[in-house]
């Protein structure tokens, strides 16, 4: 996909997003004076899932205090047996890094009601009773579902379970829905774009529970007090000289030893933050390579704010969660690829955005990269689109609806 060229920068125009939800209120006090238990269920295929979950337990505690909620995160498909919807997800990393072709068609096989239908009935019998088990030892008060493979899974538990909890998902992909995140069951549908909710009510929901809340962040994303300059030194690297940040998501997938060659035949006059995730034949290479510029090759890390605040532009795959951190950080991105299914219109929203570019071959993005360094008024330009490219405040907001859910369930004398 070709990146918009320089001489249209002007052209590129931010897309507004129509926020449904009012700004959540700056404290409360938990239902009815007791700890809020809210359970959110994820699954560690690549990092997104459990970063938007944390975001999320994070806003849940400001709102309420340490005192005032437990928020539970759950690997949903780390506990007990082995299924057929636990290998499916074991297999996401393998299959993005080797054979992302194998995974796209995947996702395109069981995008139908019909074939996810299918698979959800064949994981039941093993999955609803451990969901079961699952929701009367933890006795939350409101579930919130942060994967799309565990919505039908916790609706069908509900009724041998014996009781209705109130259902909340977060969808954490931007523009391309899988049927599989939606359920007619849910109380409350949460999506990151306009797009998004067109594409989850042609699905069927009911608009009244459909929300374009953002896709939750940490508040680090943007946040903090700690300049570019320190962090670059602690880094190893120069303090005022152009830093881009080369990231493949989690898995450390997409062409990050491609972009890195090219960059470093280019003869760049910048430097560059790898993050190779838990790729580590990626890692070990790009840290026996030779480079003309100083370079910093990361693994996995926890401290993704600060890099994204020492970077002044970041190249990555267009992950969902990636994006939504980049933009948070106010930071510009060029996104070097995608994958299919659910990643589909990722790479243009950021472009349509004015936040960045759509560029996935390695060549054409080093080259660009030079480009901008010499021009640091577009990247200014950029920058402040990319501050207003998603809803802000979108943890927060999704905290609050999730507090407007267990209240109405207190009020429905459920509460204990």
């Amino acid at each position: 996909m070709m990146a918009a060229p320089l001489n249209d920068r002007m052209k590129l125009e931010i897309t507004t997003q129509t926020v449904l939800e009012p700004p959540p209120a700056p404290a409360a006090d938990p239902p009815q004076g007791g700890k809020l238990r809210v359970l959110l269920l994820m699954s560690d295929t690549g990092g997104g899932h459990r970063a938007c979950s944390n975001a999320i337990a994070e806003a849940l505690v400001r709102r309420f205090g340490p005192d005032g909620v437990e928020p539970h995160i759950l690997d949903f498909f780390a506990v007990g047996r082995t299924t057929i919807h636990d290998r499916l997800t074991r297999l996401y990393g393998t299959a993005i890094r080797v054979a992302p072709w194998i995974y796209g068609f995947l996702w395109k096989l069981m995008n139908s009601k019909f074939a996810y239908g299918f698979l959800v009935r064949s994981a039941a019998r093993k999955m609803v009773p451990r969901t079961v088990e699952l929701l009367r030892e933890l006795d939350p008060h409101v579930v919130v579902s942060v994967h799309p493979l565990v919505n039908a899974l916790v609706v069908r538990a509900f009724e041998p379970l014996g009781a209705r909890l109130p259902l909340a998902i977060m969808i954490s992909d931007l523009v391309t829905i899988h049927v599989s995140w939606v359920d007619d069951q849910a109380d409350a549908i949460f999506v990151a774009t306009d797009a998004a909710r067109r594409n989850v009510l042609e699905w069927g929901s009911r608009p009244d529970r459909v929300a374009v809340t953002g896709l939750p962040t940490s508040a680090a994303f943007g946040g903090g007090k700690r300049d570019a300059a320190e962090i670059r030194r602690e880094m190893g690297l120069q303090p005022d000289r152009f830093t881009v940040l080369v990231m493949g998501g989690g898995e450390g997938v997409g062409a990050l030893a491609e972009i890195c060659a090219e960059l470093n035949a280019a003869g760049f006059e910048g430097q560059i933050i790898v993050v190779c995730g838990r790729n580590e034949a990626v890692r070990r290479k790009l840290a026996a390579r030779q480079w003309r510029f100083p370079a910093a090759i990361l693994g996995f890390v926890d401290n993704m704010p600060d890099l994204m605040r020492a970077a002044d532009i970041v190249a990555g795959k267009g992950g969902p969660q990636s994006i939504a951190e980049t933009l948070a950080s106010g930071r510009p991105m060029i996104v070097t690829g995608v994958l299919p299914g659910q990643e589909r219109g990722n790479d243009t929203f950021v472009a349509d955005a004015g936040a960045g570019f759509a560029e996935h071959r390695p060549r054409e993005i080093a080259r660009l990269l030079g480009r901008l360094q010499a021009d640091p008024e577009l990247v200014a330009q950029m920058r402040a689109k990319a501050a207003q490219a998603l809803v802000s405040g979108a943890a927060d907001r999704v905290a609050a609806r999730i507090e407007e859910l267990a209240r109405t369930r207190s009020r429905a004398g459920t509460a204990p």
